[in-house]
């Protein structure tokens, strides 16, 4: 596999990587307000719980962006969005 298309398919899963967490953080934030408005305290519970799956999904992505190999193309704007949407420590 050329070096470009390794590129453009690590971006790739990156992307896709970003999209899961924040599908996961937005259902997670929904069903923490379902929790609260019904005074469910199990429920909150196992949401507290899916957090820590949500946080290791975060350390990855940030790790991965930070050891992403540029391949020349170190300055993409989908490389810099992709940069832009992880937060640094």
């Amino acid at each position: 596999m050329s070096i470009r298309k390794q590129y453009d398919t690590d971006l790739e899963s990156l992307k896709n990587s970003l999209t899961e967490m924040g599908r996961n953080s937005a259902d997670a934030v929904e069903n923490a307000l379902e929790a609260l408005c019904v005074a469910d305290a199990d429920a909150a519970a196992a949401i507290v719980k899916e957090d820590a799956r949500i946080n290791n999904m975060e350390r990855d992505i940030e790790h991965r962006c930070m050891t992403f190999p540029a391949g020349g193309c170190c300055v993409s704007s989908r490389w810099q969005a992709i940069c832009a949407a992880s937060p640094l420590p």
